[in-house]
């Protein structure tokens, strides 16, 4: 995976980060989001969970 870095001009002079993939993905406390549908004739439940 790429890293992803900004340069911003500032009055203060140039500001730059870079941040690696890995690097994110370790920062990341948690994520998950899911969908369930089920269906039977005309009746239905849809649920969604963060």
């Amino acid at each position: 995976m790429n890293d992803t870095g900004v340069t911003a001009d500032t009055p203060f002079g140039e500001a730059s980060a870079e941040l690696s993939f890995s690097d994110a993905l370790d920062a990341l406390d948690f994520a998950y989001m899911g969908m369930v549908e089920a269906r039977n004739g005309p009746w239905g439940v849809i649920g969604d969970l963060l």
